[in-house]
C-alpha cells in the first residue's frame, strides 16, 4: 500500500507550504504522487469551488508559486466553504478518494501486474472546530 498523508490545521498554519514539499520530498522516490486537494476555498491545483485528484508528475522548483493542472478527476462543489452542505462535501471527497483506491492504490497483482502504486497528500481546508466556530 502506498503511503497516504492527510494535512489537517487551522487556517493560516502553512499546510499548503507543508503539502508542496512533501509533495517534492515524495517525487524525488516516485514517479508520480496524487494529490487529492478537499480544499474548496482555496485549492492547489483548480480554481475555487472545485475538489480534485491531480497527478503530479514533476517538482515545483519554486514553492511559493502555485499554479494550475488539469485535474484526473474533478467535482465542481459550488461554494468555496463546505459548512452550508456538509454532506454534499463529504460524498465528494468519498467519491474522488475511491477513485484513487481503485486506479492507484488497490493492486490485484494477478489481473494488473503493471499496475504502479501512487501515494496521496490529501490536502484539507483550515475547518478544524466543526460547523458551529
Amino acid at each position: 500500500m502506498p503511503p497516504i498523508t492527510l494535512i489537517c490545521g487551522a487556517k493560516n498554519c502553512a499546510k499548503t507550504t507543508f503539502s508542496r514539499y512533501l509533495l517534492n520530498v515524495l517525487l524525488n522516490k516516485y514517479t508520480k504522487v496524487a494529490y487529492l486537494d478537499t480544499d474548496v476555498g482555496q485549492p492547489e491545483f483548480t480554481p475555487p469551488a472545485f475538489l480534485s485528484l491531480t497527478i503530479v508528475h514533476k517538482v515545483t522548483s519554486d514553492l511559493t508559486v502555485p499554479c494550475l493542472k488539469t485535474p484526473e478527476r474533478c467535482l465542481f462543489f459550488g461554494d468555496v466553504s463546505c459548512k452550508r452542505d456538509p454532506s454534499t462535501y463529504l460524498s465528494y471527497v468519498f467519491a474522488i478518494y475511491n477513485y484513487y483506491r481503485k486506479e492507484y492504490c488497490i493492486s490485484d497483482k494477478g489481473e494488473y501486474p503493471h499496475k504502479i502504486e501512487v501515494p496521496l497528500i490529501v490536502n484539507t481546508p483550515g475547518w478544524v472546530k466543526g460547523p458551529k466556530f
